[in-house]
């Protein structure tokens, strides 16, 4: 089945399509703190890691699990420690 999803992210004219992996956005709020964003399937589990060196494969350490119930969901775990650091979402 298609869901719709209203402009309730990003700005007019993007297009987020969300197929079997999800989507994983860093953004800044209007109060200045970071944030992150899922795209997924509703429903499903998604675990979020984070790696400070991507180079290290064995490094990424999971931080939340996810459920969205829409296909944009704001995600409100991590840390944000003043230093480089990336994450990923994939299926649980």
């Amino acid at each position: 089945g298609s869901n719709l999803v209203a402009n309730a992210y990003g700005l007019p004219g993007r297009v987020v399509v969300v197929g079997n992996e999800p989507l994983l956005e860093a953004g800044m709020g209007a109060d200045g703190q970071p944030f992150l964003l899922l795209y997924g399937q509703p429903g499903v589990q998604y675990v979020i890691e984070s790696n400070a060196d991507v180079a290290n494969a064995t490094g990424w350490q999971a931080v939340c699990t996810v459920a969205p119930v829409a296909l944009a969901h704001r995600v409100e775990c991590g840390a944000w420690p003043g230093q480089t650091i990336f994450y990923r979402a994939k299926k649980e």
